[in-house]
């Protein structure tokens, strides 16, 4: 009996990392994060201090094309949040992100309305151009459990004049969590 405790403890330690492990992959499985990227253009000579707005970006993403990579699907979606919201200057080359002064980002979608979902105030003078802005909190399912009908609009204020456009890039990351298909 004394001989089989030793062989008794090392399957239930093996036994509890197969257990251990398993619960990983299914947390894994129902929890991801994909990213959304869009191009959007400022005009030269937006006016200083007077917000300007750019509204109707399309928000081009294929959500069930995505869900479906995570063995899910928009049905079984229980959460949509925000992990980051970056706006890269693509153009012009040396261009930074110095010229803003205030920025919002606007989520809206047809029979859902319009959110604020991203924002950054009194950008640093030593912005370069990468601008990283803060997310809500909040859960965004009804906005992101389809791209059918969604747009985003920017509101900007600028303290100082630029004399071409700036092409800029946005990088969202989202985070899902939702149940597997049955």
């Amino acid at each position: 009996m004394k001989t089989q405790r030793p062989l008794i403890l090392i399957l239930l330690l093996i036994g509890s990392a197969f257990v251990q492990q398993s619960c990983e992959k299914i947390e894994d499985a129902i929890s991801f994060g994909f990213n959304i990227r869009n191009d959007f253009t400022l005009p030269p000579n937006i006016p200083i201090n007077t917000p300007f707005n750019l509204p109707g970006i399309p928000m081009d993403y294929n959500a069930d094309g995505t869900f479906e990579q995570n063995n899910t699907k928009a049905e079984l979606v229980k959460e949509i949040k925000l992990d980051y919201f970056k706006l890269t200057i693509t153009e012009p080359v040396g261009q930074d992100f110095t010229f803003v002064k205030d920025v919002e980002l606007k989520l809206n979608k047809d029979g859902v309305g319009e959110k604020l979902i991203a924002w950054k105030y009194d950008v640093s003078e030593d912005v370069g151009q990468v601008l990283d802005l803060e997310v809500t909190p909040d859960a965004l399912d009804a906005y992101l459990k389809s791209n059918e009908g969604l747009t985003m609009s920017l509101r900007v204020t600028t303290d100082k004049l630029t004399t071409k456009e700036v092409k800029i890039s946005s990088d969202i990351r989202v985070r899902v969590k939702a149940d597997l298909f049955d």
